[in-house]
């Protein structure tokens, strides 16, 4: 008799979590589906909203212009802009202390003046 039980309950948890998971798969065929024809709306009228579409979500616009608002970087190295690798480090000057360019902006190197 106990056996039967648990051979019902184990049944029977099997059927829900089933259940649930038909529902799960359902539901993300019918989100796919929403995605899959928001994006030919959108091809349809063509122009950057028809471009760079996304397949796992509906992206919504921000903004007039369609831009997102950029996060400004954090930490310790907020201010420094576009750095190349080996050069991280604050620039003071020119190692001769010459040269007609302001210290902050960053670059030298180049063959003309």
């Amino acid at each position: 008799k106990k056996a039967m039980k648990r051979k019902a309950k184990k049944k029977a948890a099997s059927a829900k979590a089933w259940n649930v998971r038909v529902d799960q798969v359902k539901d993300a065929a019918t989100k796919k589906a929403q995605i899959r024809s928001h994006n030919l709306d959108q091809r349809k009228l063509g122009g950057a909203k028809g471009a760079n579409l996304s397949s796992k979500r509906i992206e919504a616009e921000d903004g007039a212009d369609g831009k997102k608002e950029r996060r400004r970087r954090m930490g310790p190295h907020a201010g420094q802009g576009m750095n190349r690798a080996g050069f991280e480090g604050k620039k003071s000057g020119f190692i001769n202390g010459e040269g007609g360019k302001s210290s902050s902006s960053g670059g030298g190197g180049g063959k003309g003046k």
